[in-house]
């Protein structure tokens, strides 16, 4: 899930500085603020896409409402976004994922080893019953959803929301 290209994205300002990456896991996330606010700048062509992936992963009300019935333990954090110029706010989650080890050895990688050749190849007797995580072992901005997440995200007509089908086996 990515957002699409197409739409001219929410540009964040400042506040972001105050997240640490490390804290967004399963382990630490109590560390961040219970809300968080990020100054924003927009125009007249900007869009508010259900997700935001820079820089780190937000997911707008619906969806992260979508994505918890799915992953009812799964944590999160309210974002603000706030733009004090055009008096507009908007509210965002950020999602605590898991991080799975799901990656078939038949999978294509780089010489080092860090990034795929193509679109990676996932086992799916490990990531049994889980509908939203980060793929362990890589530096994605970029979660893997299940198709029926997927399927009620689509249903929802978002826009800016850009599926790329990966391989499962």
């Amino acid at each position: 899930m990515d957002l699409d290209p197409r739409c001219k994205a929410l540009n964040i300002l400042s506040g972001f500085n105050e997240i640490h990456k490390g804290d967004i896991s399963l382990s630490r996330w109590r560390k961040l603020q219970k809300r968080i606010l990020l100054f924003i700048e927009s125009d007249d062509e900007t869009v508010h896409t259900g997700l935001l992936t820079k820089p780190f992963l937000l997911l707008d009300e619906e969806i992260f409402k979508i994505a918890s019935k799915y992953e009812p333990l799964m944590p999160g954090r309210q974002v603000v976004l706030l733009d004090k110029e055009n008096h507009i706010s908007c509210l965002y989650y950020l999602p605590i994922l898991p991080r799975i080890s799901c990656i078939s050895p038949n999978s294509k990688l780089s010489n080092a080893n860090t990034k795929f050749v193509g679109t990676p190849i996932l086992q799916s007797n490990k990531m049994l019953g889980i509908h939203i995580f980060w793929l362990d072992g890589f530096n994605s901005d970029l979660p893997v959803i299940s198709l029926d997440l997927a399927e009620s995200i689509l249903r929802r007509n978002h826009m800016g929301i850009k599926l790329t089908p990966i391989e499962i086996e």
